[in-house]
């Protein structure tokens, strides 16, 4: 296995932001107490589950993104 070349700037990329946010949102759904899930409509956890997937296609898609400040960088750095 070998690291990516940009690997430094990989926290910057859309794409580990948006994993991250679905991360978080995952597991602060997974710390809310039980008792407190049953009280909500079903709907929540579906809004739920729909966010997530959402977000985790939205940093999926992300990948393949150009994205322009992520390139003036490794130009800036290339440049003595």
């Amino acid at each position: 296995m070998k690291m990516v070349d940009n690997a430094r700037t990989v926290c910057k990329h859309i794409s580990t932001k948006a994993l991250a946010l679905a991360a978080t949102v995952q597991t602060g759904w997974l710390a809310y107490p039980d008792s407190m899930k049953a009280d909500l409509p079903p709907s929540v956890a579906h809004g739920v589950a729909t966010v997530v997937a959402i977000v985790i296609g939205i940093g999926l898609v992300a990948k393949f993104i150009q994205q322009d400040s992520l390139a003036k960088d490794e130009e800036t750095k290339d440049t003595p």
